[in-house]
């Protein structure tokens, strides 16, 4: 709790969606073709590596995301979408880090937390695909301690103060898969 209420805040509200699709056409063509080759090919998605978060990772491997590594094109993402993440912050941005993809299965859900600040500040969610049989939506904190559930279409980002608001998904998903690219930057 003392890390959300000390980190500055950089927005009116601490999140926001984007349309990445429009704003980034050329790079979501690419993280939608990777998405289709790892995770809609059910025998590459079964494949597919779980990800690895640390010894104190309890969780049952059946409800552990999988992942599949693209270093360059996270890469790309990242100074790509940088000038956005400034512009809406209103701050300058280094590079932190990107993960993913992280593909969620069936069960899945995802702990209510803030992440790092020292390189975690600004971040956005890229939302490549999912199949659900219901909505999964995040559940993110405002500025004013309001509570929201977002739920991201294929194609949409969610700029998000990481460090500063609470987020988590509490529901289990039901659904066979959901995968999202994180990206992270900080002052």
């Amino acid at each position: 709790l003392i890390q959300s209420r000390l980190m500055p805040a950089f927005t009116p509200k601490g999140f926001s969606i984007l349309d990445f699709k429009a704003l980034r056409p050329e790079l979501w063509e690419q993280l939608r073709r990777n998405y289709e080759t790892h995770v809609l090919d059910p025998h590459a998605f079964e494949r597919l590596a779980h990800e690895e978060v640390g010894e104190g990772d309890r969780r049952p491997e059946a409800t552990r995301p999988k992942f599949y590594s693209q270093e360059d094109l996270n890469h790309r993402l990242l100074n790509s979408m940088r000038p956005v993440l400034e512009q809406w912050s209103g701050i300058e941005l280094q590079n932190g880090r990107a993960y993913g993809v992280r593909v969620y299965r069936n069960s899945s859900t995802l702990v209510l937390h803030v992440d790092k600040p020292e390189t975690h500040v600004i971040s956005c969610i890229v939302h490549i695909g999912h199949d659900l049989d219901e909505p999964w939506p995040l559940q993110i904190e405002d500025h004013d301690g309001v509570w929201h559930e977002v739920e991201l279409q294929a194609g949409q980002g969610l700029m998000y103060e990481s460090s500063k608001q609470y987020h988590a998904r509490l529901q289990p998903m039901f659904g066979r898969h959901y995968g999202s690219v994180f990206l992270h930057w900080f002052p």
